[in-house]
């Protein structure tokens, strides 16, 4: 009957309707399939790329023959860039930013400039939280580097570009001066840098101590005072 045509109709056509449903739906899954392995693959190789980049980084922060300049930055940014995660903390636990701040056998004007690349040009957050240098001290982020190292300058450019002076940290803390001493508590930046400045001076005064030189002094003086006016502003 015609009824039954029409139901036999139908009926094929369902099928088929379906029989072309599963093949799109396997034809997408294929494509998302390959797009999501080729994206998995261009991360891993961005992962890849940034590490060796935090190793070349690396190489140089810690040498004295060829130390820590802008051009070499600028140099192992574009080998291994131009796209890096410029926020990834390093296999070690620090990001560019603080592995620039703590170069050694550099001048405070040398790291200025570089930490001013990562931040201007590879748009480096000075809040990504990193890793201490020893298992006791607490992870924090750029600030407490800078004001470790007692470095005005880069502390005052990055309160600029809006580092928060609301972190709190608790650890063990080395001198400048002496690493065999130490400060212990809670700390935010501002207290920090008193904090350090206490001890520094504390020490200085003691029979036989390591005699800080003058300009740490003013050096200290001028941090602190730079954290004391940011936080009263942000008060």
């Amino acid at each position: 009957s015609d009824q039954n045509s029409l139901d036999h109709f139908n009926s094929v056509k369902g099928l088929r309707a379906s029989k072309r449903q599963r093949v799109c739906s396997k034809r997408i899954s294929r494509h998302y399939g390959s797009v999501r392995d080729v994206l998995k693959d261009e991360h891993q190789k961005l992962c890849g790329h940034t590490d060796d980049a935090h190793m070349a980084l690396l190489s140089i922060m810690e040498s004295n023959k060829t130390p820590l300049t802008l051009k070499r930055l600028r140099k192992i940014m574009s080998q291994f860039g131009p796209n890096l995660r410029i926020n990834r903390p390093s296999p070690f636990g620090r990001t560019f930013l603080v592995e620039c701040i703590c170069a050694n056998y550099v001048d405070e004007r040398v790291i200025l400039r570089c930490i001013k690349e990562l931040v201007e040009r590879h748009g480096a957050n000075p809040d990504v939280i990193t890793t201490g240098e020893q298992p006791e001290q607490a992870d924090r982020a750029a600030l407490f580097f800078a004001v470790a190292r007692v470095m005005p300058s880069v502390i005052k450019f990055l309160l600029e570009v809006g580092a928060s002076t609301s972190q709190q940290i608790a650890g063990r803390f080395r001198l400048v001066s002496d690493p065999s001493k130490s400060i212990r508590g809670t700390f935010s930046p501002l207290s920090f840098g008193i904090a350090l400045r206490e001890a520094e001076f504390a020490l200085r005064k003691q029979d036989g101590g390591y005699k800080l030189p003058q300009h740490y002094g003013c050096k200290f003086n001028h941090c602190v005072s730079i954290l004391y006016q940011s936080h009263t502003q942000e008060g």
